[in-house]
């Protein structure tokens, strides 16, 4: 039978029925699932169980009954020498309740050392543990809590690898190559979790995104895991928890996860071999605010590396090599290789590998070469002219969006959050057939086009130039 049809059957709450399994008291068959399946004779244990209890027995006692330690006998004939114990040390209470109405006596005028003298001379024994009711692992019914904890474990153990992608190898994480760097990222993320989640709960008994919020884990005993069942339950947490990932059955897991936390239910990574002691010290509103600060706190962190890496690696005043090569990073980290890429003299040069994207790269035998303003030999400028030029012989607005990146992006003013790439880019999205210009810092953009009369030819001009 189901853990709801012990309930009924034996008319008992399962949070008492889990202490009694955690106890050692109630051992019921596991099927393939995972899932308890109880038999009658279950329900006659529990029933037994819940009668000694409900008689005050200790749960020490019960078990050395069942383990036949002790004879039922014996056991009951020691409970009602503390039944008896505990009536004559009510009957002393009452006594001296009576006693101390009969003198009048107020709470300032009370004689204390009088009355506890009596109650000495009654020898008042401990009272036993005796409600069957109180036989319950404590929940932990916060699913919200323990769901943000762990996403920021997940959030910490994907940052190291945000930032390797982003600022090692440089990937943008919109191109098909961030994609599979995201997907990387994830599998990697799950990988480090994997192994150091359970080094955290063995050496701590807790991660970082439950410190925050004041949870802590043992096992039943008060120990903390060893490694091996650390690492056992965060793999129960990935395939029971979060359905291994797939998209869908992630949610059906979540859900059904949720919905065992606040039943008051273990959750199946914490009840095997035996339940887990999932405590949290408080709920304070400041442990909220902390929550809320290290998940912006991963999130600008994040974002911080992916605007780093689409910074060019020559920054300030630029050489027409520094230049050059600004322009081939910003065609590769956009995933926009064409045919042709700059050399170290600012010359167009066969790309080795060709991308046949038309409409991005040129179509004639080769483009139209760029013209360099220099000061010694510092660059001052650029520009890309052709006139009565076919429409197809015209720079494609990513192509001159590269070009105008490669000198905007090396100014100071233009680094990480400045909003200059996103500017240059918007900026440049009409082209190539609509006039633009723009300005950054010390840098003028400008792109004029002209028709000829009969519409087939046409004429452009391209410049970027430091103004300031």
């Amino acid at each position: 039978m189901t853990i709801k049809e012990m309930e009924e059957r034996c008319a008992m709450d399962r949070a008492n029925i889990r202490f009694y399994e955690r106890e050692g008291l109630l051992s019921p068959e596991r099927l393939a699932n995972g899932y308890r399946d109880y038999t009658e004779q279950d329900a006659e244990t529990l029933l037994r169980i819940k009668l000694l209890r409900s008689l005050r027995v200790p749960i020490e006692d019960i078990r050395a009954v069942q383990s036949g330690a002790q004879t039922l006998d014996a056991v009951l004939s020691d409970q009602l020498r503390m039944l008896e114990t505990e009536r004559e040390n009510i009957a002393c209470a009452e006594a001296v309740c009576r006693a101390i109405r009969t003198d009048g006596a107020r709470f300032e005028t009370l004689d204390a050392e009088k009355y506890l003298q009596k109650l000495e001379d009654g020898a008042p024994a401990e009272s036993p543990y005796f409600s069957a009711k109180q036989d319950t692992i404590p929940p932990l019914t916060y699913p919200w809590r323990r769901l943000f904890a762990r996403e920021i474990d997940l959030m910490l153990y994907g940052l190291p690898l945000n930032f390797l992608f982003s600022l090692v190898f440089r990937i943008n994480p919109a191109t098909d190559a961030g994609e599979t760097a995201n997907a990387a990222i994830l599998l990697l993320g799950l990988l480090l979790m994997l192994f150091l989640e359970p080094l955290f709960l063995h050496l701590f008994g807790t991660t970082p995104g439950k410190a925050i919020f004041g949870l802590h884990l043992t096992d039943a005993s008060g120990r903390r895991l060893s490694y091996a069942e650390g690492l056992r339950r965060t793999w129960t947490v990935f395939w029971r928890g979060y359905g291994l990932f797939i998209p869908v059955y992630i949610l059906v897991r979540l859900w059904k996860s949720y919905k065992t936390c606040k039943a008051n239910e273990t959750e199946p990574w914490d009840d095997y071999p035996l339940s887990r002691l999932y405590t949290i010290r408080d709920t304070k509103p400041w442990r909220g605010v902390v929550f809320a600060a290290a998940y912006v706190l991963c999130t600008l962190l994040s974002n911080w590396a992916v605007e780093v890496s689409k910074l060019p690696p020559n920054r300030g005043e630029l050489t027409v090599a520094a230049f050059a090569e600004n322009y081939n990073y910003l065609c590769r980290y956009y995933d926009l290789e064409y045919s042709y890429t700059l050399g170290a003299d600012g010359s167009w040069l066969p790309a080795a590998t060709t991308r046949h994207d038309y409409g991005v790269i040129y179509l004639g035998s080769s483009p139209k070469p760029l013209t360099y303003t220099t000061d010694g030999d510092r660059l001052t400028g650029f520009s890309l002219s052709a006139e009565d030029c076919e429409l197809l012989d015209v720079p494609s607005a990513d192509k001159m969006a590269m070009l105008a990146l490669a000198a905007v992006t090396a100014e100071p003013n233009a680094g990480v959050f400045s909003g200059a790439q996103n500017s240059v880019i918007k900026m440049l999205s009409g082209t190539p057939y609509n006039p633009a210009h723009y300005m950054w810092g010390g840098i003028t953009i400008d792109y004029t086009i002209d028709f000829a009369e009969t519409g087939e030819t046409l004429s452009y001009r391209f410049e970027v130039k430091r103004t300031a």
